[in-house]
């Protein structure tokens, strides 16, 4: 080391709800936005957070998003349960706290999986801000697709949907036995979101939300013009899925309906306490009586799978029809850059 050279980490510069996340996130800490401890004049401590802590942290979202983001999760719930707190100031804090962990998340999608031209054929395991569904196979050209790309830009898309993330993490499970909260959690959460895209993003029949001529189109464009199709509702519900902690997949398959012919479809899987389940937002389950819709989830034998080498086939009753869904691999997908990619024909 050259004299006078200072290679001691640095303090990391952002704000200090984004720092209390992510050093929850680094160190699995479920409760650290509620356990400040305050200096003899009401402040709060200054948080031990350095540019080599938010290295390792880059690393750990790189290798396993969805364990960051649970025990964000977990902390966000916190929020709720601090009984010092009066409904206003949990309101204020949740909404504050928020928006921090949208900032950060997208920071660390940055970090972890930066803009590059590499196109990659399957299913991702996770989908970072900047992620693009190619829509065909990438050797046909723009002018000649049939379906445009998808460029996920959550920013926007956690903007359009922060309500929902109000209306959960306001959700008190304290009464729950310790041994069922999680499970009940998880299965209360993909519902919501399922149920909220459904109601948001409208299915618009003629497939006219966009044109395909054009090149690429942000996902939160879907939002603003609140019709989308499978494609856009399957994409949509995954980013906000992930964004809850929840191991969840993208599931492109062949769905019919009774006896009727497959058609291509987009869904998703998400696991709920080591268990798999079908999740269809495009088409929720009817119900005899009153025909009323209520969230499809399914869940199905597998415990582990491999989307991108194998092919599995499920068929299921309900109380309106008999669908069978079998899994497809064909989605390529980059990571673009989201500031420099603008909508294009």
């Amino acid at each position: 080391m050259e004299a006078g050279q200072d290679n001691s980490p640095k303090s990391f510069p952002i704000p200090l709800q984004e720092k209390t996340l992510a050093n929850g996130m680094l160190h699995s800490k479920l409760d650290a936005v509620s356990t400040f401890k305050l200096t003899p004049q009401g402040r709060i401590h200054s948080i031990d957070f350095d540019s080599k802590d938010y290295a390792s942290l880059v690393e750990k979202f790189k290798n396993d998003p969805k364990d960051c983001l649970a025990a964000a999760r977990e902390n966000l719930f916190s929020i709720r349960k601090d009984q010092r707190l009066s409904a206003q100031e949990h309101n204020y804090r949740l909404s504050r706290y928020l928006d921090a962990y949208f900032k950060l998340q997208i920071k660390l999608d940055h970090g972890a999986f930066p803009p590059n031209n590499k196109v990659v054929k399957g299913i991702p395991n996770y989908v970072p801000d900047g992620l693009s569904d190619m829509g065909s196979d990438p050797s046909v050209e723009p002018d000649t697709r049939t379906r445009e790309k998808l460029r996920v830009n959550k920013e926007q898309i956690f903007e359009q949907c922060k309500d929902l993330f109000m209306t959960v993490f306001s959700y008190d499970f304290s009464d729950i036995p310790e041994q069922e909260r999680q499970e009940r959690m998880k299965m209360f959460i993909a519902r919501k979101t399922s149920l909220y895209i459904y109601k948001k993003l409208q299915y618009d029949a003629r497939n006219e939300a966009f044109p395909a001529r054009f090149n690429s189109i942000p996902l939160a464009r879907y939002g603003e013009k609140r019709l989308a199709i499978c494609r856009q509702q399957a994409l949509y519900t995954q980013v906000l899925l992930q964004a809850f902690g929840l191991t969840s997949r993208l599931m492109k398959t062949d769905v019919s309906f009774d006896t009727g012919y497959p058609g291509p479809h987009a869904n998703n899987l998400v696991r709920i306490n080591h268990k798999w389940f079908v999740l269809d937002t495009t088409n929720p389950e009817k119900l005899n009586s009153q025909l009323q819709s209520t969230v499809f989830i399914k869940q199905i034998p597998e415990r582990d799978m491999d989307l991108n080498n194998k092919t599995y086939k499920w068929s299921f009753d309900t109380p309106h029809d008999v669908r069978s869904y079998a899994t497809r691999n064909n989605m390529y997908y980059r990571i673009m850059n989201n500031v420099k990619n603008p909508l294009s024909r």
